[in-house]
């Protein structure tokens, strides 16, 4: 009988290291289901999807016509980007060429189509744009690369007096006025959390127009006696821009 009742004890007992193996198996089961699986990946998520830059870079002008172009010059500017989808983003530039020049050319002149003189110019870039980025709103290896394309206005704000053309002057100046725009380009971003350093190259493809009085009766026959080159009415020139920018996201 004493027998009987130490083999029922001894069976709730046997069964005391069994759960003991159950339970650690489960808290490991937990311990690793409760630990996320993390992905080595190069891609890193861009949080914030607006963007306010700073730029300075040059402009190799191409004065085209007659040499009546603006020539080379330093730019600065403001650039804000505001992200509308993964990959397109939103651009308003302003930049500033602060150092350009100009060849006045007068074809009533015995140099024509020489330059009669050479006067200082600033002009005004106002373009908008999108940018799109080749990894969406990623960067790989903390790099954004992408390309742009966009237009809008470009436009003189300054220009040197000149006393070599002889009066009527007017007729005969070149302006750089207000003329349409086209831009296209490829950049890369080096991505830094709240702060972006970018560089760009950019193509700017612009319009300029020769003065009225180049096309009037008498210089064009005297132009044609003189076997001299005659302007076209306006030309589009192809400028290239290399920059370099700073950008705040928040």
């Amino acid at each position: 009988m004493r027998a009987y009742k130490r083999a029922l004890l001894c069976v709730p007992l046997s069964f005391v290291p069994i759960l003991t193996v159950a339970q650690t198996l489960h808290a490991q089961g937990d311990q690793t289901v409760s630990q996320p699986e993390v992905i080595d990946t190069p891609f890193r998520w861009i949080e914030r999807g607006f963007r306010l830059g700073a730029y300075g870079g040059y402009i190799f002008a191409n004065r085209g016509m007659l040499n009546m172009g603006p020539g080379s010059t330093p730019i600065v500017g403001t650039r804000l980007r505001v992200r509308l989808s993964s990959p397109l983003t939103l651009e308003i530039n302003f930049g500033y060429g602060f150092d350009s020049d100009l060849y006045l050319v007068d074809p009533r002149s015995a140099q024509y189509p020489a330059p009669v003189d050479t006067v200082g110019v600033t002009f005004g870039l106002l373009t908008g744009g999108f940018q799109f980025s080749f990894t969406g709103a990623r960067t790989w290896h903390g790099i954004q690369p992408y390309l742009f394309l966009g237009g809008g206005l470009y436009f003189g704000l300054s220009q040197e007096r000149t006393n070599k053309i002889p009066i009527p002057s007017a007729p005969f100046l070149f302006r750089i006025g207000t003329q349409p725009v086209i831009d296209f380009g490829l950049g890369a971003e080096r991505q830094m959390g709240k702060v972006g350093l970018a560089f760009e190259t950019r193509a700017h493809l612009w319009r300029f127009r020769a003065p009225d009085g180049f096309f009037r009766p008498d210089i064009l026959l005297d132009l044609a006696e003189r076997n001299l080159p005659v302007a076209e009415a306006s030309d589009w020139t192809l400028n290239f821009e290399l920059s370099l920018a700073f950008y705040y996201y928040f």
